[in-house]
């Protein structure tokens, strides 16, 4: 399942196994616990993230709901930000940006 949640942000569904390689590999990984979120951003650059149990992606258009795994493909200066999980299990937001700044967690609802 691919589609376009915003104009410059794309949600690709994969496969469990793909998430797990990726970060066997070297991926950079922010854990994101139930209640957490990580605040919304952008950046100059094209961006890839691997996703495994986030709830959903907050854009300028407000939530929207993520596949339990997936690839986010955000274009550069794409607001984002990374909020809950779907589960009592901890959510992960996996990249491979050399000199990405390290996300910012905040609680949801704060």
């Amino acid at each position: 399942m691919f589609h376009s949640i915003e104009k410059r942000i794309f949600i690709i569904a994969v496969p469990r196994f793909l998430i797990f390689m990726l970060e066997s590999i070297g991926a950079h990984k922010t854990p994101i616990r139930k209640g957490e979120q990580v605040l919304a951003h952008m950046h100059k650059y094209l961006a890839l993230y691997f996703t495994s149990n986030i709830r959903w992606i907050q854009c300028k258009g407000g939530k929207k709901k993520l596949p339990r795994y997936a690839m986010a493909i955000v274009f550069p200066r794409a607001v984002h930000g990374w909020v809950d999980t779907i589960s009592e299990k901890d959510g992960v937001v996996s990249h491979f940006h050399h000199g990405h700044p390290a996300h910012h967690i905040d609680q949801v609802n704060k």
